[in-house]
């Protein structure tokens, strides 16, 4: 059949774009990468995701400011012998307040080591990204070893055992990228060098850095509320005749503590050692029931809620830390 058509002449035209039709539309698009722009015209594909996590951490921060907030107040106040009956010195409180300017300085001090370590770190990935590489997972590997070592001869050949499966991993991962170091070291060079010429982007991760660390201290202060609210008031002992009740909304209330006599509800009987016995089981059970005041089920619930805060700020977390790592990529 084919044959006889192309015996016969047939022509078979197929219609083909020009080189210049075809040139002239690829001219009106802009060329890639020099003024890249997020298209927006597709909307928001997490939009529901975005709402539950804002809402979420609304709700961080309205607990952390309602209920954390008083109570540490109240204990920084209380802390710091502001109450009429406590019999604490001014030389204490001087020392107190020391104390919370070496806590804040030796914040702002590791702080500022973190980053400078941070920007030496930075600089020697640009001059030998490989051998850093490498260091790391001999220091990592003796390191690891020594453990092994140390708790055989201290404590015992049981605890050995999962640093010893730590060690059988990493030395296995080891063995699996150790060849692929130069390529990992490339890799490393031209993001480095890209961060260089781009530092507005080391900016941006230093600000969500920051609110990284604003959203532990809510997460902190929610936790704080919470636990104070499901464990019921806090007792601030000031002395060994007054002491201080906590509410959940931060209140204060200072009564006086009376020391039990020591005949009070004496068990009197033949055998003084049986009578001790009785009486310390007594006292114990009724020291026990001030502590253990709520049914076992609540165990659960107090279960739930842990998780949930665990949950909580690992959500919080993870997600400014994605943020940051999509910055930078």
């Amino acid at each position: 059949m084919t044959d006889k058509a192309f015996a016969n002449n047939t022509i078979v035209t197929v219609p083909f774009k020009s080189y210049e039709d075809g040139a002239s539309k690829n001219d009106d698009l802009p060329p890639p990468y020099e003024s890249p722009k997020i298209d927006f015209s597709s909307g928001w594909k997490d939009r529901w995701f975005m709402i539950i996590f804002w809402l979420h951490a609304l709700i961080v921060l309205v607990i952390g400011l309602v209920l954390g907030l008083p109570v540490l107040n109240s204990v920084y106040i209380h802390a710091s012998s502001n109450l009429p009956d406590a019999n604490i010195t001014d030389e204490e409180r001087n020392s107190f307040d020391r104390y919370l300017g070496v806590l804040a300085y030796a914040l702002g001090g590791a702080t500022a080591v973190g980053g400078l370590t941070s920007l030496a770190t930075f600089f020697l990935l640009q001059l030998c990204a490989g051998r850093v590489i490498m260091c790391t997972l001999i220091i990592v590997i003796v390191i690891e070893i020594t453990l092994v070592v140390v708790l055989f001869i201290t404590v015992h050949w049981v605890a050995c055992i999962m640093p010893l499966i730590v060690l059988i991993i990493t030395l296995i991962f080891m063995s699996c990228v150790w060849k692929r170091i130069p390529f990992a070291e490339v890799h490393l060079r031209v993001g480095c060098a890209a961060l260089h010429s781009h530092p507005s982007v080391i900016l941006i991760a230093l600000f969500i850095f920051i609110v990284q660390f604003l959203w532990f201290i809510c997460w902190f202060l929610m936790v704080l509320g919470i636990m104070h609210a499901m464990n019921g008031p806090m007792v601030l002992v000031a002395n060994k005749d007054t002491a201080v009740t906590t509410d959940i909304y931060g209140t204060s209330s200072l009564y006086t503590t009376k020391p039990m006599p020591f005949n009070a509800n004496r068990y009197e009987t033949k055998r003084p050692i049986y009578g001790i016995t009785q009486n310390s089981i007594s006292y114990n059970t009724q020291h026990k029931s001030l502590y253990h005041r709520e049914p076992q089920d609540n165990q659960v619930l107090r279960s739930i809620v842990g998780f949930l805060l665990l949950l909580s700020w690992y959500w919080g977390a993870n997600t400014f830390k994605n943020i940051v790592h999509f910055v930078s990529a």
